[in-house]
């Protein structure tokens, strides 16, 4: 069945929670999230191949020693230091050709991918390390499709008692079928979207090396703050080096004041608000986006190029995933975002996963301390900060 796309992120998934509100009193959503976890997309197979490349580190002091360097330059080269480096390398490489697309932090050619900087797979690695191999994203993903079936069957057969349960159970199995398609499509669509982004900068990258030889740029990277009438004018000898320039500083100074800000959610006349986020019981609130409670340490990580410090069971605090953060959805313990409501991709990936998430919670990365003891209580939007670690940040 073809539908447009905005009516499958818009309407299926809240109208089967609302079918398992109303049908199943599904009041928490927990019914909801089981039916929508354990599913087999093309993510899933990607974090299971980095996983499977962390197992091949874990065997070598020398591969985990590569893996645990800081900005690791040219590591194509780097593992030919070495005779495990060596070993490694064709399967490092497999990997490279079939997902050196992603990894990038955002959906912007302005920001890498792993083919463009390989030493960012072993930044995404690093929390595997760690991990015992019966804790693998193939098992967790194994264990998620069982509880799926589990419950869609023992939904099934509570439905058939209903006075209509025949016509309920049918549609109840199209219905489900049709959103559980719509998630898998989602992330396909994603994958491949990420090859057209990459290309993109690699597009770019042709054309900044072009400018650099004609002395029209600095860096590089001074490319992705001109416009593309910009470039042609530029490339034509219609904008000099000098007016390029000016508008790169004034774009790049722009760009990293706010990089790393939020908007107001509202905005009335010449006053910026947003909505109170501390209840009367000293909750931080947000959206009870994938319902669930757990209890860890928050680990703070405003952009990817921090996901190495996540740890098995922390709680990940961050602005907004895309899929190069779903590496670290197999071991964290729960979700908080700043940003987002219910079709975001943290919401989705987080039932996806079976993960507790709260979403929408402004200043999240502030109010968090990172390393502090929270409960995060995704039925209800809830994160209580447990232990001492709290500044004056609230």
């Amino acid at each position: 069945m073809v539908l447009p796309f905005t009516i499958y992120i818009y309407a299926l998934p809240p109208l089967l929670q609302w079918l398992c509100a109303e049908w199943l009193e599904d009041k928490d959503g927990s019914i909801y999230n089981k039916l929508v976890s354990g599913l087999q997309t093309k993510t899933g197979e990607e974090n299971i191949a980095l996983w499977n490349l962390s197992r091949l580190v874990r065997k070598s002091n020398w591969l985990k020693s590569l893996a645990l360097e800081d900005n690791i330059s040219d590591p194509l080269m780097r593992l030919q230091e070495h005779e495990d480096g060596r070993t490694f390398s064709p399967e490092f490489r497999k990997f490279l050709a079939a997902y050196g697309h992603r990894g990038g932090a955002e959906r912007d050619a302005y920001h890498p991918r792993w083919h463009h900087q390989p030493g960012l797979i072993f930044e995404a690695m690093r929390p595997m390390l760690d991990i015992e191999d019966h804790e693998s994203p193939e098992a967790h993903e194994v264990k998620l499709r069982e509880q799926m079936l589990m419950t869609r069957g023992a939904m099934e057969a509570k439905l058939s008692g209903s006075t209509f349960g025949p016509s309920q159970v049918a549609f109840f199995k199209w219905f489900v079928d049709l959103v559980q398609d719509y998630f898998y499509y989602r992330d396909f669509e994603r994958f491949y979207n990420d090859k057209t982004m990459s290309r993109s900068r690699d597009l770019y990258s042709h054309i900044a090396k072009r400018f650099l030889k004609k002395g029209l740029l600095e860096i590089d990277e001074d490319i992705f703050f001109l416009g593309r009438q910009e470039m042609l004018l530029a490339d034509r000898g219609d904008l000099t080096a000098s007016q390029v320039a000016v508008r790169v500083r004034s774009r790049r100074r722009t760009f990293e004041k706010y990089s790393d800000r939020e908007p107001p959610k509202y905005i009335r006349g010449w006053t910026f608000f947003d909505d109170d986020v501390v209840n009367a019981d000293g909750a931080l609130v947000g959206i009870a986006a994938s319902s669930g409670r757990v209890t860890g340490r928050a680990r703070v990580c405003r952009k990817l190029s921090e996901i190495s410090k996540v740890k098995k069971g922390d709680i990940l605090i961050t602005v907004a995933t895309d899929p190069g953060w779903t590496t670290v959805f197999s071991i964290i313990g729960g979700l908080v975002v700043e940003t987002g409501g219910v079709v975001a991709h943290a919401v989705m990936i987080s039932r996806e996963y079976g993960l507790p998430c709260v979403s929408n919670l402004g200043r999240a990365c502030d109010l968090i301390p990172d390393g502090a003891l929270i409960t995060v209580d995704g039925s209800t939007g809830h994160v209580m900060i447990l232990d001492d670690l709290v500044g004056d940040s609230l």
